[in-house]
């Protein structure tokens, strides 16, 4: 284990218990792993969310997919040619069947309230942006190789990620992420499989994910996923002002999260290359960061706050 011991930053490799600064953390990593509903999962979502569910494919014709009804829309009936989702879908849940794979957009962008669920969906090189409270993506599969995001959650409330397959590949030169959440409340990452492969050089960041919270109260469960990241091991460099370090090569970061709950995770963190030039190279597992981060009006003593994790 590594442990970076700064005054608000701590910073984990796996194994042992520890007590830092911050709310109660639980974080257990299991060799279990729970297997998410599949197939008619998404009638019974829909029913319990008193809406119809409705079906997309690739081009509207279920011949072509062999899973969505003849009542199935095309996917720009629901989407702008751009990959917005047009508002008139707002609250209801839209099932994808299928395969995507050539689809001709970037990015999905969703900023309504909508659950989105796939049924055998299958995503190459398409970035989903969510940036609207009460929103579920789940059951879906993509793969990223051309985009600094796989998953973006900004500025929003109540998002589920649930039961998805990523597999990523960090674009050289730029930072990388497979999800990214910046102030995010109540964001919940559960069941997910991802797989992230890292090529930073030791000058761009590279993290399977990172959760950024902004809100002194804000919530986030990260729970029962599987995790596979490769990280080049790089030097730890260091800002010239605060002399702080640097830390390019993160496998997951939580960063001024303050009620973080994390249990159930099955991660592996293993390094496929070495750039070096001075010999101290190294890769960062889980980091926890600024769990003293307080809103304005906060006054807890962030001594009075513990977390205590089990890796």
């Amino acid at each position: 284990m590594r442990i970076n011991n700064m005054k608000t930053k701590k910073r984990f490799l796996g194994g042992g218990l520890k007590r830092i600064y911050g709310r109660t953390v639980a974080f257990v990593i299991s060799i279990a792993l729970m297997m998410t509903s599949q197939g008619q999962f998404y009638q019974v979502f829909a029913k319990n969310n008193n809406t119809e569910a409705i079906y997309i494919s690739y081009d509207g014709n279920p011949e072509n997919d062999g899973k969505s009804p003849e009542t199935a829309l095309d996917f720009y009936s629901c989407f702008s040619d751009e990959g917005e989702l047009k508002p008139g879908f707002s609250g209801k849940t839209l099932v994808f069947c299928g395969d995507f794979t050539n689809l001709d957009v970037g990015y999905i962008t969703i900023s309504n309230a909508i659950d989105l669920i796939g049924d055998g969906a299958k995503f190459k090189n398409v970035a989903f942006i969510i940036t609207s409270d009460n929103v579920t993506l789940k059951d879906f599969e993509v793969t990223q190789e051309a985009d600094i995001y796989t998953i973006y959650v900004n500025d929003c409330e109540n998002v589920t990620i649930e039961g998805n397959t990523i597999n990523m590949t960090a674009l050289s030169g730029y930072n990388s992420y497979a999800v990214y959440s910046c102030d995010c409340d109540n964001l919940i990452m559960r069941d997910n499989k991802i797989t992230y492969v890292g090529n930073t050089d030791g000058t761009v960041f590279n993290n399977a994910v990172r959760i950024e919270a902004m809100q002194s109260d804000g919530k986030t469960t990260v729970e029962d996923n599987t995790f596979d990241i490769a990280l080049p091991s790089v030097d730890v460099a260091s800002d010239y002002d605060t002399v702080e370090p640097i830390i390019y090569n993160e496998g997951i970061v939580f960063d001024g999260c303050a009620e973080l709950t994390i249990s159930g995770n099955d991660i592996k963190v293993r390094s496929n290359d070495k750039i070096t030039q001075y010999g101290y190279d190294s890769i960062y597992g889980v980091s926890v960061l600024n769990l003293d981060h307080k809103g304005e009006n906060d006054e807890r003593d962030p001594r009075e706050m513990d977390v205590i994790m089990e890796i």
